[in-house]
């Protein structure tokens, strides 16, 4: 805080005041959104589980992602890659029960949510090769 810009005792703790409103915001609409994006890649994840890879036979669901993840990446940005979609569908796999999407969301960011992925992959319980299967 710069002296010369908030002179006196009760103007800096008006400052401060001001400025812990502010920084509270900023991380209650940050943990919004992380909340809002995470529930989102399961959404993501399940949609493509169920209305596409259960549904088709392996290769042609390979292909239907493929296809899905340049689209959605034309359309969206960079988020929506293929191997993006196959960790949404990991992620809808290792966690299907909504209520647990629920309390990861509040806790963990999908960077975070990725690594769990990797550790259940190395562990054998949801491994992308059997995601297509």
């Amino acid at each position: 805080m710069d002296d010369k810009l908030v002179e006196g005792y009760a103007a800096k703790l008006l400052y401060n005041d001001i400025a812990g409103l502010i920084d509270n915001t900023k991380e209650k609409v940050y943990r919004s959104v992380n909340t809002e994006l995470i529930n989102l890649y399961w959404n993501i994840g399940r949609t493509i589980k169920e209305d596409i890879i259960k549904k088709e036979r392996a290769e042609y669901g390979k292909q239907i992602v493929d296809n899905l993840s340049k689209e959605l990446t034309y359309n969206y940005g960079n988020g929506y890659s293929r191997s993006n979609l196959f960790r949404m569908v990991q992620f809808y796999e290792a966690f299907s029960k909504q209520e647990i999407v629920a309390t990861l969301s509040q806790q963990l960011t999908w960077s975070h949510i990725k690594e769990l992925n990797t550790v259940i992959g190395i562990a054998g319980i949801c491994h992308p090769n059997k995601i297509l299967r």
